[in-house]
């Protein structure tokens, strides 16, 4: 596959964009997807309790 100089320069340009938009983001909870899924079962549970007792 040939790439040309434009296109090589175009995603040089690309890549470099998205490793600052990276750096601005800083450190991501790598978990709070999981912690969500965790809160969001205990809240059916919890929800489910409040049915049957009232």
């Amino acid at each position: 596959m040939k790439v040309s100089l434009d296109q090589l320069e175009a995603v040089e340009s690309s890549l470099k964009l998205m490793r600052l938009e990276l750096e601005r983001l800083g450190a991501v909870n790598q978990l709070a997807l999981s912690h969500y899924a965790e809160q969001i079962s205990r809240y059916k549970e919890l929800s489910i309790r409040m049915n049957e007792l009232g």
